[in-house]
């Protein structure tokens, strides 16, 4: 095992962890993102399957929020608003000014996060960053504490632990938004590639992307059970209106049953390569699975490759967004001084 440091104009911007098989991922400490990783392309060489940016500096309020660690809340909060008892917090509508997405304009997603611990030992490469978000902080209450530990093993799986207190009661569901295209070239379409999903049903959006309710999957371009393309999802129901107001998929897929009995949640593959990921996570509700429909060409990416519709697949494990709003879906509220922890594991095939 071997971690490096990324040093930019004399300051550290991200880790690098190797494990002895000749994968390695690297994690920045803006928005304690997941901005490579890299696995053996079977020519002694490597190849990048999670998007990153050309430039370090895109990370900084990133509109793709391109692998980072989403803190306070993912997703979408419908009204941007919520109660907690009998009190209710108006937060920042950054969303078309309906909705709080992934925590308001001022979110740990966009922040510089101190590492606390980087060390490779014992069979595991392994970076640990935490950062505080202030009390009222886009309307969100509680002095809160964010941590994110990435560890890298030689089973080829990297396991991110999310860990969370607050001094108040308040709102948290973290998750990682990395995205991923396991052909490793991000100028072609990632919709090609075959997803699995363990879930039964999934989360119906209206008009304003405001989650509404689950439906099953049965009969509709959601049901991902036996694995199948996202493009012959789509072309098989071009007219679904779930999927034209999405331009694809950006939907929560409800994994509860999977995670409960420590099943893989969701397999994406490249099958041409061989290369692709299993999740899981005994704490995760639900795997939203963002297909790029509005990724845009706005960023260059690693390679001078142009961002595009499409590119690559957002895969990101987490509790069901807007649950707190929604009391059948078993709302996360962190008590004060307690603690909130999530885990999720990528294994990694190649």
């Amino acid at each position: 095992m071997k971690i490096t440091k990324i040093v930019e104009n004399g300051k550290i911007v991200a880790y690098k962890l190797e494990n002895e098989n000749g994968m390695s991922v690297q994690i920045g400490t803006m928005g304690a993102a997941l901005q490579r990783v890299d696995l053996p392309d079977g020519q002694g060489g490597t190849v990048n399957v999670c998007l990153n940016f050309e430039d370090m500096a895109d990370y900084a309020g990133n509109t793709l929020y391109a692998g980072a660690s989403v803190a306070p809340v993912a997703g979408r909060i419908a009204g941007s608003r919520f109660a907690i008892g009998n009190k209710i917090y108006p937060l920042t509508a950054n969303d078309r000014g309906f909705s709080c997405l992934h925590g308001g304009t001022i979110c740990a997603s966009f922040l510089e996060w101190i590492v606390m611990q980087a060390y490779a030992r014992d069979g595991v490469a392994k970076v640990g960053l935490t950062t505080i978000l202030p009390d009222d902080l886009e309307g969100f209450p509680g002095t809160r504490i964010f941590s994110a530990t990435y560890t890298l093993d030689n089973e080829n799986r990297l396991t991110v632990d999310y860990d969370a207190v607050s001094d108040r009661d308040t709102y948290v569901n973290m998750t990682n938004h990395a995205y991923f295209n396991f052909s490793g070239d991000f100028s072609q379409s990632a919709w090609n590639q075959k997803l699995t999903i363990a879930a039964p049903n999934y989360m119906q959006l209206d008009e304003k992307n405001w989650p509404v309710g689950l439906d099953s999957v049965e009969d509709s371009p959601f049901d991902f059970r036996e694995g199948k393309t996202i493009q012959a999802a789509v072309d098989a129901y071009p007219d679904n209106v779930q999927v034209v107001n999405g331009k694809g998929i950006d939907h929560a897929f409800d994994v509860r049953e999977a995670a409960v009995a420590g099943e893989v949640l969701l397999q994406m593959e490249d099958e041409a390569s061989g290369r692709g990921v299993k999740i899981k996570s005994t704490s995760g509700q639900c795997m939203v699975v963002y297909s790029g429909g509005f990724i845009g060409d706005a960023y260059k990416l690693d390679g001078g490759v142009q961002s595009s519709d499409r590119c690559a697949i957002a895969l990101e494990c987490q509790a069901f967004p807007n649950a707190i709003n929604m009391p059948e879906l078993d709302p996360q509220i962190l008590e004060a001084n307690e603690r909130y922890h999530h885990t999720i594991q990528y294994e990694f095939m190649f």
